[in-house]
């Protein structure tokens, strides 16, 4: 039960973090298709990070090194966030075609580098040191660690920024009609802008937050969780409070659907159902996925988004 807990909080924060950073680009006008290739990018940087800084000192892992590494994370995601906003910003590009060539980039990417054995090991992943910085071995204790304190202080910050101040209402209103915007005197470009930076820097933490939690094993994929961040911002209307209980719901989805592909799901069964159910344990792990498109499906039209979501922004035209 302790495992269960810690695992879904950690899906919960990932699926979180990932539907703000569509929130912060949309909100702007941005598509972002992109999101599971900046999270992995900001999962590559942490891993990288740790292992270029395991090969200088292995005893190194204290908490100013984890603040090191959740940098690392940061600026890889960053950077390549940056460049879906000069494809979508400067170039007018179509913002879908750029996400899912982010997408495919930082596969590319990923795969390059863990192959490179003089970086990664022979296994394909990067060895770096832990520290999670968590109160004590006890599960409440696990429980509030350095990404939950991360987690809650950016779930509040992103609350206040939108929805509570001069800056919030000027952003949002750049995703309904820029036109009017600028004729009020907001720089259009300049706020698109920063939701791309905004939006890049809370995928790095997600991706580091990975990158934490499967230590060692993280092999240049998140498992689709950045298309389920998607499913979570539609779910929740692109406000912060509802996307931020729609995480929880999908994170208990995608667990039970991670413990169904496990070992030791027969023996689980055996014990709750007195039946043997590990045979359909396989269709029990895309559940997840399942809920995710069913939700698209029925959220979608309810929840119409921005709307200037996804329109490249002509000064000209007014």
């Amino acid at each position: 039960m302790d495992f269960a807990i810690g695992q879904i909080q950690f899906y919960a924060i990932i699926l979180c973090l990932g539907a703000l950073c569509g929130v912060f680009c949309e909100r702007v006008g941005i598509i972002n298709i992109g999101i599971e290739g900046m999270i992995s990018m900001g999962s590559l940087g942490y891993a990288l990070g740790g292992a270029l800084i395991y090969k200088i000192d292995k005893t190194l892992s204290g908490s100013g090194f984890q603040l090191i590494l959740l940098l690392f994370g940061m600026i890889f995601a960053l950077g390549f966030s940056c460049l879906h906003g000069m494809a979508t910003i400067k170039l007018k590009s179509d913002h879908t075609i750029s996400g899912v060539a982010l997408n495919l980039l930082a596969v590319g990417i990923c795969t390059l580098i863990l192959k490179n054995k003089s970086i990664a090991e022979p296994q394909g992943f990067l060895r770096f040191n832990v520290n999670e910085m968590v109160l004590g071995s006890k599960w409440w204790q696990e429980f509030i660690s350095l990404k939950f304190f991360l987690f809650i202080a950016i779930i509040i910050a992103a609350w206040i920024a939108l929805n509570k101040t001069k800056w919030g209402l000027r952003f949002r209103s750049i995703g309904e009609n820029p036109q009017a915007a600028d004729v009020a005197g907001i720089n259009v470009n300049s706020y698109k802008w920063q939701g791309i930076i905004i939006a890049g820097l809370i995928a790095g933490v997600a991706g580091s937050i990975y990158s934490q939690e499967f230590r060692n094993s993280f092999k240049g994929s998140i498992q689709g969780l950045g298309f389920l961040a998607l499913a979570v911002m539609i779910m929740g209307h692109w406000r912060v409070e509802i996307i931020f209980i729609c995480s929880i719901f999908f994170s208990i989805f995608f667990y039970l659907g991670v413990l169904a592909d496990g070992v030791g799901f027969s023996e689980l069964t055996q014990k709750w159902f007195k039946k043997d159910l590990g045979d359909y344990g396989t269709l029990i792990r895309t559940f997840p996925y399942l809920i995710t498109l069913v939700s698209l499906m029925a959220f979608s039209k309810m929840a119409p988004g921005p709307a200037a979501s996804g329109v490249n922004y002509d000064k000209s035209k007014r």
